[in-house]
């Protein structure tokens, strides 16, 4: 599966479900954990691939069809058109691509399309990236967003930002989100990124005291990735003084991954 289809599960998630349940972060970090293995729907239904939804609405998936829809009045097909560039490897396609990243009003949509950028090789994608995620005046979920689409182009530039988002002052949701970009990170580098590993562990086990318990929730599911006895032991103290059964279980699954892993 390629990595561009899983692009903005948790942002756009998070973000939706947010906005819906009653019970607020703890909803956005179960929909995390239960979305990040997923596919990225981008307005499709349930399994349907980009090229099956263009197509259902009438777009032609030839090179010039696929250009053409870059400026369909839908963000979905938009997106959709660009991803399927993508996959079909279409380097010719990058001039109207960066085209279509000038067009669009939403710094969410133009950081997805930079991402397919990178991912055809072009640099401007790659540094439209980099920018938005070093630049502390842009939201934290951007931010979050952009270092977790570089770091699935295997570039971990971003890290030590999203390490100063975790300290900031900023809502759950956006916590949330921040904690998660660890979920997959050494999946995704294959290692701990070139980052000292007790300071990114140190960062997560601070999260585990977070009033939040959706942030509690999302420190714990981090932290599985994690070995290491300092996580270990924080995280039985963490499942000690736990309140909140939902994430008391989910930390005890957590803690017997972890407890598998070698320090």
């Amino acid at each position: 599966m390629s990595l561009l289809l899983r692009r903005p599960s948790s942002y756009i998630a998070a973000e939706s479900r947010h906005r819906e349940a009653n019970n607020g972060s703890l909803a956005v970090a179960l929909a995390i954990l239960a979305l990040s293995a997923c596919v990225a729907s981008f307005g499709r239904s349930a399994g349907e691939t980009s090229a099956h939804f263009l197509a259902r609405h009438g777009i032609a998936l030839t090179k010039e069809g696929l250009i053409g829809a870059l400026s369909n009045s839908d963000l979905w097909i938009r997106l959709g058109a660009s991803q399927q560039l993508v996959l079909d490897g279409e380097k010719d396609a990058i001039p109207f691509i960066r085209a279509a990243v000038g067009r669009e009003p939403r710094l969410t949509s133009r950081l997805t399309l930079a991402f397919d950028l990178g991912q055809l090789g072009d640099q401007s994608g790659v540094d439209l990236l980099k920018a938005t995620c070093s630049n502390a005046s842009s939201g934290a979920g951007d931010r979050v967003f952009a270092a977790r689409c570089l770091l699935y182009l295997h570039s971990d530039s971003c890290v030590s930002d999203v390490l100063s988002i975790l300290d900031s002052n900023i809502e759950p949701p956006e916590v949330i989100q921040a904690v998660d970009f660890f979920s997959g990170f050494k999946h995704v580098l294959g290692s701990d990124g070139g980052m000292n590993k007790d300071d990114i562990v140190a960062h997560l086990v601070k999260r585990l005291g977070d009033d939040d318990a959706g942030v509690r929730l999302a420190a714990s599911s981090a932290l599985s990735g994690f070995g290491g006895a300092s996580a270990v032991a924080a995280l039985k103290e963490a499942i000690e003084r736990e309140t909140e059964e939902v994430v008391k279980r989910q930390m005890q699954a957590d803690l017997t991954l972890l407890e598998k892993k070698p320090n």
